[in-house]
């Protein structure tokens, strides 16, 4: 999958140079009578590229090369191409381990400067130490902590998160007021953070004030319970209750709330977890925390969660 995401980005990198592409004739036709990309079906293509992978990693290499090469003819600032390749991070499980362990040597061997955007979840995977032995430069990017591993509020990541929403959003439309709730309830994920911003923005009441009050945060936030509850799963093929996840999250929940630091663990549910955000990882010396609207799922499945922080 990767691979292939890296032949789109480039194929179409390579169209728009497609006039200086032509001085490489004897390569390119060598590519187009390959792939032929305009001739073939979607179906025979995705069939050929995965009994080929070697062959495609060759592919993307080529293209990659004769891209830059054509840039560094007709441009003026000399750059250098780079291919980043987002939404592998939402991958699946099997995904995952497909693309980044088992294939995680030919991965590795593009010959290409990319940015590849990997599950926060493989990290906690028995075969973690084969990621890192392919891809040594590895950039964890975890939450921003709004409370601290053993309890209470984090007041320098919530400073953090207010300056990130103040470059976006004026105090007039969102007041410090509903700002500070929002922060507390989203746990420093920005996705979400952001995510309830833009929804409360379709409601009639911010419709006609302009202006985003404390009732549609909260209105905002109880949707988003629902949707994390439905995220806690299995995989579809198991064909499994999410009981033992929901347990599992508890527990933790339960040792949180009595001042335990949870460490990032090698461990299937934990990665299921993390998937699903409800589960998240935090900065620092990584660890674990429970999401403040997980937690809220909990509490209305009437499953004991500790005390409140």
């Amino acid at each position: 999958l990767a691979l292939q995401m890296c032949v789109f980005v480039i194929f179409w990198c390579f169209l728009f140079f497609r006039v200086v592409w032509a001085r490489t004739t004897r390569l390119r036709a060598k590519l187009v009578s390959d792939l032929r990309f305009g001739s073939r079906s979607e179906k025979s293509t995705v069939h050929n590229v995965r009994q080929n992978k070697g062959q495609l990693r060759d592919y993307v290499n080529a293209l990659g090369l004769a891209v830059e090469a054509a840039w560094q003819e007709t441009a003026t600032d000399r750059g250098r191409l780079l291919v980043v390749v987002e939404n592998l991070d939402k991958r699946g499980l099997a995904d995952a381990h497909n693309i980044f362990v088992k294939d995680a040597p030919l991965l590795a061997s593009i010959r290409l400067r990319s940015i590849l955007t990997i599950p926060v979840f493989t990290q906690h995977c028995s075969e973690a130490s084969v990621i890192r032995d392919n891809f040594p430069a590895i950039l964890s990017v975890p939450m921003i902590k709004v409370h601290e591993p053993k309890g209470g509020p984090c007041l320098p990541g919530r400073d953090v998160l207010r300056e990130l929403v103040r470059a976006r959003v004026a105090p007039s439309l969102l007041p410090d007021d509903a700002l500070a709730p929002l922060i507390e309830n989203t746990g420093g994920v920005l996705r979400d953070l952001f995510s309830i911003i833009l929804s409360t923005l379709s409601l009639k009441p911010v419709r006609a004030s302009k202006r985003i009050d404390k009732a549609s945060i909260e209105y905002a936030l109880g949707g988003m319970v629902s949707d994390i509850g439905l995220r806690i799963s299995y995989p579809h093929e198991d064909k499994k209750a999410p009981t033992p996840l929901l347990k599992r999250l508890a527990e933790i929940a339960r040792q949180q709330a009595r001042g335990l630091t949870i460490a990032p663990q090698a461990d299937p549910d934990i990665q299921l977890l993390l998937k699903s955000g409800a589960l998240l990882e935090y900065n620092g010396n990584r660890w674990l925390g429970v999401h403040p609207l997980a937690l809220r799922y909990l509490k209305n499945l009437r499953i004991d969660v500790g005390e409140a922080r």
